[in-house]
């Protein structure tokens, strides 16, 4: 997959049909505009002009959806372990319910151990809070998904 990898800042702000115009945009580009829009890339602009043509070639409507989704798990998910290490417990168990929603979202195999760290985690917050219960209750959902 990593052949197809689509950059994250184009996943959390572009539609797919953005991201097709953007890419061919960008692989159309003069060299002197790619190194000034490039400045961090070490990468040669014929390069990264051919990445991009690559990619408005290849990258179907599924797969951009489906890496953004990804993206925006991830970013919940890291949101959560920030907000959890500030000790903001409330909305650090806001934003894992949201990554579970989004897990809803998503298809894919490895979804199962990615929830079941989720709820983990939302366990962890409970034990912070002071909600042994509530923590238990998650680790009991979480030990019925492991026996599935």
């Amino acid at each position: 997959m990593v052949e197809k990898s689509i950059p994250p800042e184009m996943l959390k702000k572009m539609t797919f049909e953005q991201f097709q115009k953007e890419c061919k945009h960008l692989s159309e580009m003069d060299d002197n505009d790619i190194k000034e829009n490039f400045k961090d890339d070490p990468r040669a602009p014929e390069i990264i002009k051919e990445e991009y043509k690559r990619l408005a070639d290849t990258v179907t409507d599924d797969e951009f959806n489906r890496q953004q989704q990804e993206v925006i798990f991830d970013t919940l998910k890291t949101e959560g372990n920030n907000l959890f290490r500030e000790e903001k417990y409330e909305e650090s168990l806001a934003k894992y319910h949201e990554a579970l929603d989004q897990i809803k979202k998503m298809n894919g195999m490895e979804l199962k151990e990615i929830r079941e760290t989720i709820i983990l985690n939302i366990a962890l917050v409970y034990v912070k809070m002071n909600e042994p219960k509530k923590a238990i209750e998650k680790c009991e959902t979480v030990k019925v998904l492991v026996i599935k």
